[in-house]
Parts: C-alpha cells; structure tokens; sequence
C-alpha cells in the first residue's frame, strides 16, 4: 500500500528495495580464515558506518555457498542483534563482493539512493519502532518481517541525495563533536593523574 501528500509517496521497503533478507545464520567459526573474503557480523555494523576492527575473512568455497547473503557496493546492512539501537551503515566499494553472518542485508531499488535509505532507517522514530517489535528470546533481534512493511517516504532521487548530503555533513560535524569531547576529557583525566597520582592505586601528596 501507498499513501501520497505532495510529492512524497510512502511505500513499503520490500516494494521500493530489490531485497530484504537475512545474512547467513548459524555456526561460522571453523570457516574463519587468515585472508579471504571479507566476512561482516552484527559487530562490524556501527552507527552509520562500517566497523573493519575484528572483521573475520572465509574462504572462496564457503563464501560460494553464501550467495544470499553476498554484499554489494550500495547495500544498506542492519545489525540484525540489538542492544540499545539498530545500527546501520552502507557497504563501500573495498567491501564489494564481501559476505556476511547476522546483519540484515537491504539492497535499493532504482527509486532509492543507499545514503538516503541509511539516515532514514537511523532516524528516532524507525528505531523506536524496531526496538519495540523485535523478537527472540535467546537474544533480541531485529524483526525483519517489520522491516519489510516500513513505510518509506520516496522522493525524486536528485533530492534524496540532496538530503543525504545534508544529513551526511550534519553526521560528520557530531562525529567531530564528539570525539572533540573525548580527547578533551582524556586530556583532563591525563592532567589529573599527572598532578594527583591515581587515588584509588598511588595517589600523589600535595
């Protein structure tokens, strides 16, 4: 079903996107190689990025066996187990070709520009939503049958990458914001230890 208000159709992201699915599930460590092909979990999705520390690789054979959950350049990837948020990143160039265990893997249609995707399945409400429908009881996952039904607010392609650019730099200008804060509050604890000692473990007499 869709629903129109000006120039903004709302459709379903299983009618909009080429695929929705589920990157392989089950047992992965005895395929785990040296080198091969580049092989992402829920723990290599962060928050609108890829994370590459503890990225596992398989071999050709295994990744062959895998063609469901093969990725390509443009692909939006979800962490499939979730914590406090779902987290969402698009796929890059050097990981073209790579495979993938536990994500959930969205692939756009024609209609949909990948970073456009990314900010809207980031935003508060979507999350708010996910979070409060996912399933499991082992561990919480994200419900990807709700995922299929979402409604996404499709806009001519020129303008989703107008609005992606937008929310692209306003992203980049909190990443810098935030770690600004961190190396701030590493220089002060620094400072502190210098001056104090640790109180806890050899503090320094004034």
């Amino acid at each position: 079903m869709t629903s129109t208000s000006g120039r903004r159709e709302y459709v379903r992201l299983q009618d909009i996107a080429e695929e929705v699915t589920v990157g392989h599930v089950g047992s992965t460590t005895e395929y785990y190689r040296d080198q091969g092909v580049p092989f992402l979990r829920t723990q290599n999705v962060g928050d609108r990025c890829i994370i590459l520390k503890d990225l596992r690789f398989v071999d050709q054979e295994f990744h062959g066996r895998l063609a469901k959950s093969s990725l390509a350049c443009g692909d939006v990837v979800l962490s499939r187990v979730v914590s406090d948020r779902v987290n969402c990143a698009v796929i890059p160039k050097e990981l073209h070709g790579s495979n993938c265990a536990n994500v959930i893997k969205v692939r756009p249609g024609k209609l949909l520009d990948s970073r456009y995707l990314l900010h809207y399945l980031s935003n508060p409400e979507l999350q708010s939503s996910l979070m409060q429908r996912q399933v499991g009881s082992a561990q919480a996952v994200v419900n990807t049958a709700v995922l299929k039904q979402c409604s996404v607010p499709v806009v001519p392609l020129a303008e989703q990458r107008r609005i992606a650019a937008i929310l692209d730099k306003a992203d980049a200008t909190r990443r810098k914001r935030e770690e600004g804060i961190r190396l701030t509050e590493e220089l002060l604890r620094s400072t502190f230890l210098e001056m104090f000692g640790d109180p806890e473990t050899n503090p320094k007499e004034l």
